[in-house]
């Protein structure tokens, strides 16, 4: 029982939550409440929200959204769709080295590249980019219809400039080569039947180390944190 209780991993200092593209940082209430359940302190959970954690990452002079000690040491960093890019790339820039990081619903470079790689299509990108211009409630139920969240009583980010400076940056992001040797153990998480990850086998791709970790739901859409909070949980705790 000794040992045992020796080799357990100790409690993360910070558990960072990043939300996804246009969701304010109370999507993340469902895995909030159940981290708490399991006994770690709310004061220790950070719902951060994407567009300040992007800013940081890209703009130069932003402020850092989290504490200096979040950043690494224990903590765990878990970031769903574009907020999961944004993550990937702040470990990328060496601006976080987290005991752990884990992705939800994306890939190391989000958008497709014709043959060669699989993800969301450089159109439907276009197009969703377009709509934040023309009709921004329409291009939020779009994104919703997509993600399989429809009808959320969510806060959602209806800033046309942040929304489009989201966009360019999941257009940006590419990890792909970083996860040879990452800094930090990844954990992926996603469905097998996610419009936005259109290829679920897609590490095949790509030369990945042994530090990353995959877990593919059957039948799962893109919306995980709500549908798959308990596996969340277990992957963070």
């Amino acid at each position: 029982m000794t040992d045992f209780l020796k080799a357990a991993p100790e409690a993360p200092d910070w558990v960072v939550l990043v939300s996804g593209w246009s969701f304010g940082s109370d999507m993340w209430q469902p895995v909030r409440d159940a981290l708490v359940v399991r006994g770690i302190p709310p004061e220790r959970i950070l719902c951060v929200d994407w567009y300040a954690l992007g800013c940081w990452l890209f703009d130069a002079g932003a402020p850092c959204p989290v504490p200096p000690s979040a950043l690494g040491g224990t903590s765990v960093w878990c970031g769903w769709s574009l907020g999961g890019s944004l993550a990937l790339e702040a470990m990328g820039q060496g601006a976080i080295v987290p005991r752990k990081l884990i992705v939800l619903s994306t890939t190391p470079r989000h958008l497709s590249e014709d043959d060669v790689w699989p993800g969301l299509s450089v159109a439907l990108w276009r197009n969703l980019r377009r709509a934040v211009r023309r009709d921004l409630d329409a291009a939020l139920a779009e994104f919703d219809a997509w993600a399989g969240v429809v009808g959320k009583p969510l806060v959602r980010n209806v800033n046309p400039d942040a929304l489009l400076a989201g966009l360019d940056w999941l257009a940006r992001i590419d990890r792909r080569a970083m996860l040879a040797v990452p800094p930090a153990p990844i954990c992926w998480i996603y469905g097998s039947d996610d419009p936005l990850v259109p290829d679920a086998d897609w590490p095949r791709r790509l030369a990945v180390g042994a530090a990353n970790h995959y877990e593919i739901v059957p039948g799962a859409r893109h919306d995980i944190p709500w549908t798959q909070t308990a596996r969340v949980v277990s992957e963070i705790i």
